[in-house]
């Protein structure tokens, strides 16, 4: 079982989120989401996860299943789960609006509306494209972090119950999608980047 943090501060000025846990020490994170958008029947998957700053290991802290962006009521009890709790809840706990995607433009446009017109969800999420997720890059991707140790998931969250399950493979989808996001898109040191544009000039 991997600790899920307490609290969270923001850092806007270095990109990072100091997260504060109950049984161990506290530290400094980067922090992202991803998400794979439901496709026909299957259900859409959406998981966070906090890299370390120091360590560069990456906690995958969060997976979740869901259907729709808002959650789905009949006759006042829940049916089906919505990607609008997920964005409250990075939020929240994580201090996170940014995810990344890679699907047709067409499926990402209709999600991505309807996240940006609901009022519930706020602030408005920032989704960016991944590179990296054709089938055999994403593969080698993925095996090829395991085999490193470069990102822990929880065994007793949602995403280690699918990963490896053929009729849900959104859930593996997102993953790839946030590792290549962190691969592609890494941390930079806000005071060794101001010195680099320095130096260029």
């Amino acid at each position: 079982m991997i600790e899920r943090p307490i609290s969270a501060k923001l850092n806007q000025y270095r990109d990072t989120v100091s997260l504060f846990f109950e049984n161990r020490e506290s530290g400094e994170f980067y922090t992202r989401a991803a998400v794979a958008w439901p496709e026909g029947t299957e259900p859409g998957f959406a998981v966070l996860g906090a890299q370390d700053i120091k360590t560069k290991l990456i906690w995958v802290f969060e997976g979740y299943e869901f259907f729709s962006v808002a959650p789905v009521f009949q006759q006042d009890k829940k049916t089906f789960k919505g990607l609008a709790e997920f964005l409250s809840l990075i939020w929240a706990t994580y201090c996170c609006r940014t995810l990344y995607w890679r699907q047709s433009n067409d499926v990402h446009q209709r999600y991505a509306l309807k996240c940006w017109d609901l009022p519930a969800i706020q602030p408005k999420p920032e989704f960016i494209k991944t590179p990296y997720t054709e089938e055999i890059t994403a593969e080698n991707l993925l095996k090829e972090m395991a085999a490193r140790g470069e990102f822990k998931a929880s065994k007793q969250g949602e995403l280690y119950q699918n990963i490896n399950d053929p009729e849900k493979p959104l859930s593996k989808h997102a993953l790839v999608c946030l590792l290549a996001g962190f691969e592609y898109l890494p941390w930079v040191n806000v005071e060794e980047r101001m010195v680099f544009n320095e130096y260029i000039l």
